[in-house]
């Protein structure tokens, strides 16, 4: 078992960094193409869709996970039943509230993202499976052919005139092929049940993941929606595009640093003086790496952006720039929640 974790772990990094390689030459492509608004729509589009469910954060997923062998079948069937029936009504609530306000193209590009993304939802437990049966390479190559296929798409359809449905047929493609390679690769399938005791584990699991879910969601799509709604999809276009440049540089460097220590943690965890030695350590040189990585970034970024995405994209420096001690201090708090 140790050989299985530790194979599925090194083919999740090296798919990881193939995946950030593709999607980043990928959205270079498709940033000298399309507009601005193009990426501004879908971000607000994509967001509203996942606020709308932010009452079923009940964490299905995570409890599929954890739940015992003895009653799997009995409670995880029970757990399907009831994410069958919340998806129906914030799907049919939804549907009903874009056909009141909205119209046109942009109603159709809700609609299509809406049911993919209803569709992924209802099949929650595929994902979680694999990770529960310790299925990590399967689980690894599922989203690096998904993601790929998704980027590859919107390149090739933004090549070919789409535009901004460019963007949403790469999401709906990506979002297909993780259904259908989940429902390939999970080596059993959930059949729905309904079960009291079900029921009330459930609610006792999730009644805490609900609101950290929730807030999570407000958290990160909230301003998405507000500045669309204020200033206009082109806005919202250069907030994600600075917002994805400190998502990456945040990939390349945050995530190297907690990877190389996090097995250094697990090793000490029993002896806290140790262990609270080398946390200190690892924070300061955290800090230095981020303060000196966005400052040089900061300096630079707009020749970055020039040279990446061409001009059309300049107005988004001052917004990377307004975000930098944010940046500068996000990673160091996920850091510090991973590891204390």
């Amino acid at each position: 078992m140790k050989k299985k974790i530790i194979a599925g772990f090194g083919w999740t990094f090296i798919l990881e960094k193939i995946v950030f390689l593709v999607q980043f030459f990928g959205g270079i492509v498709l940033a000298r193409i399309l507009l601005p608004a193009d990426f501004g729509r879908v971000a607000f589009i994509t967001s509203v869709i996942l606020l709308v469910f932010i009452l079923k954060g009940l964490g299905f997923d995570t409890y599929a996970i954890q739940c015992s062998r003895r009653n799997f079948k009995e409670y995880v069937g029970t757990a399907f039943s009831i994410n069958l029936f919340l998806n129906f009504v914030l799907f049919t609530a939804a549907f009903v509230m874009a056909l009141i306000v909205s119209s046109g193209s942009a109603l159709l590009m809700f609609i299509v993202l809406l049911i993919t993304r209803v569709f992924s939802e209802i099949l929650f437990f595929h994902p979680a499976l694999l990770q529960k049966e310790l299925l990590y390479k399967k689980l690894a190559f599922l989203n690096t052919f998904s993601s790929i296929s998704s980027i590859s798409v919107s390149v090739v359809l933004a090549v070919y005139g789409f535009g901004v449905w460019s963007l949403v047929i790469g999401i709906v493609i990506g979002d297909l092929l993780r259904i259908i390679l989940g429902i390939l690769w999970t080596p059993y399938f959930i059949r729905p049940r309904f079960s009291k005791r079900g029921v009330k584990d459930i609610l006792n699991f999730g009644k805490y993941s609900l609101l950290a879910d929730a807030m999570g969601k407000l958290y990160g799509r909230s301003d998405k929606i507000i500045l669309e709604r204020v200033t206009g999809v082109a806005s919202l276009g250069f907030y994600n595009r600075a917002h994805s440049l400190l998502g990456m540089t945040n990939n390349l460097a945050f995530n190297s640093l907690t990877s190389v220590a996090a097995p250094l943690f697990s090793r000490f965890k029993n002896n806290r003086q140790r262990l609270s030695k080398i946390y200190n350590q690892f924070l300061a040189i955290s800090i230095r790496i981020n303060i000196g990585l966005y400052l040089v970034l900061g300096c630079v970024v707009a020749d970055f952006i020039v040279v990446l995405y061409t001009t059309k994209w300049l107005p988004a420096v001052p917004i990377f720039r307004a975000i930098l001690l944010f940046a500068i201090i996000s990673p160091l708090l996920g850091f510090t929640r991973r590891f204390h």
